[in-house]
């Protein structure tokens, strides 16, 4: 009997040297490694990364991935050179460069740094960064390497996607090719500033789809409330300055582990983590329905997805016949003659995904951009280009009318755009919105008459029965 607290010492001892042991730490130094089986643990817990095989394949990766949640992958090293077996190793060079090698200690992957680091480190942060730095310093300006800067399919919070302006270095998410193989498959992700700032999924130089312009709040195509969302999750931010053009987001807390995720079959995808059922709930899959699809209804046409057929001519415009219509890139809607300026004017269309290919000028109001719009003839269309306090800037089209959706009224997103079309269709328009809204009127004052008269029944009747109960 005395030996025993003795055991149950050494047991306990053996036991917390397990856990410690199956934690691991959160970096290597140079002449350290780490080998297939063994990990590194972010500080908070949250992240951990190690060898994996995706799926149903026998192939080995270094990857990041939530320790909560060890299927879900977020980041992958040698996306394109797997290893064959279980004996990869990840080490820090005595120059400071991160190396993944194979049994035959062969260069599989590496940092690719470009200065020599006697005090190198690599750290896997609890944001999901591994980062390599000089051990003195702490500053994230002065990483010399970081795994945020080669997106793989995932967008973290802090993650920037978007472009280093003076280098032309861009950032990127790019989908897996299957479940069972991260090797970059054909949708990518980015963020466009060509014209101004946009998000867009391409396959090679095709635009699948396109979020249209950041109006100081959102991408006018992408709500910001959705109705699974009961209250906002995350705060997305646009930041463009010298040397740096790129979106981000942000958890509204530290309690929210929100995700952005690019699947193989080019949908973006929001999650967040429920903690209470340890899972994955998918907030919203983009895009949302055939509307979103890239120039679907063609040129100078509204997709609204509550009507039958979605694709409908706007006004100022008569389609081309059906016959050419054979497919949406070649489908078109033409302007109805009319006499320019005197004989135009500019209806306001509401809820709206923007056009493609607009000019900008910040410095003008709205009033500003619509006289400059009705002085020249070729401008088609004008908005806001900021709707931040009331409205400013201004957006002109010049040309065709592409990619131009009306947004469902449940969600939080789209914005008005003024459309140039003749007198006649204004003035048609205007008429027939007047009478919509008589219409509505008397519908209202027609359901408010019977309500009021039911409960002054309801109440006659319940008076006569009591008095009758009384007698």
């Amino acid at each position: 009997m005395k030996c025993l607290p003795v055991f149950n010492f050494f047991y306990l001892l053996s036991f917390i040297s397990v856990i410690e042991l199956s934690f691991g730490g959160d970096t290597i130094t140079i002449g350290q490694s780490i080998s297939d089986g063994e990990t590194l643990v972010s500080s908070s817990l949250r992240f951990e990364l190690g060898f994996f095989s995706p799926g149903n394949s026998n192939n080995r990766y270094l990857g990041i991935w939530y320790k909560s949640s060890p299927r879900t992958v977020v980041w992958v090293a040698n996306r394109y050179k797997p290893i064959t077996d279980k004996n990869g190793v990840l080490t820090l060079s005595n120059n400071g460069s991160i190396l993944l090698l194979n049994q035959e200690r062969s260069t599989i992957w590496s940092s690719n740094s470009s200065r020599v680091l006697e005090t190198a480190v690599v750290r896997l942060l609890d944001s999901g960064n591994l980062v390599l730095r000089d051990n003195v310093s702490r500053s994230s300006d002065e990483y010399m390497w970081q795994s945020f800067d080669y997106p793989s399919d995932t967008l973290l919070p802090g993650m920037k996607l978007g472009w280093n302006l003076r280098t032309r270095f861009e950032r990127y998410l790019t989908a897996w090719r299957n479940a069972d193989d991260p090797t970059p498959g054909e949708f990518s992700f980015r963020f466009d500033i060509s014209t101004m700032a946009e998000l867009v999924t391409v396959t090679g130089s095709k635009i699948e789809v396109r979020s249209g312009p950041w109006n100081g709040q959102q991408f006018v195509g992408i709500p910001m409330f959705f109705p699974r969302l009961k209250n906002k999750v995350y705060i997305p931010m646009l930041v463009r300055t010298e040397d740096e053009a790129y979106y981000t987001y942000k958890p509204i807390n530290d309690k929210v582990i929100p995700r952005l995720y690019l699947d193989q079959s080019g949908k973006l995808q929001r999650f967040v983590w429920n903690q209470t059922s340890s899972e994955w709930r998918m907030s919203y899959s983009w895009p949302f329905d055939a509307c979103d699809n890239y120039a679907q209804c063609g040129a100078n046409s509204n997709c609204r997805i509550s009507k039958t057929p979605i694709c409908e001519c706007l006004a100022g415009f008569i389609s081309k016949p059906q016959d050419d219509w054979d497919s949406p890139y070649s489908r078109r809607c033409d302007r109805k003659p009319s006499d320019c300026p005197s004989g135009e004017g500019f209806l306001k269309l509401q809820r709206m995904k923007l056009p493609e290919n607009y000019w900008s000028n910040k410095s003008m109001n709205l009033k500003e951009c619509e006289a400059e719009c009705i002085r020249n003839c070729s401008c088609r269309a004008y908005a806001n280009s900021d709707i931040t306090g009331g409205g400013d800037g201004c957006l002109m089209w010049f040309g065709d009318l592409i990619d131009i959706r009306e947004c469902t009224e449940e969600f939080s997103w789209g914005q008005d755009i003024f459309i140039r079309v003749p007198a006649a269709d204004l003035e048609s328009t205007q008429y027939s919105s007047k009478h919509s809204n008589k219409k509505k009127r008397l519908k209202i004052i027609v359901a408010m008459s019977i309500i009021s008269g039911m409960l002054i029944l309801g109440l006659l009747l319940g008076m006569a029965w009591k008095k009758a109960k009384n007698k």
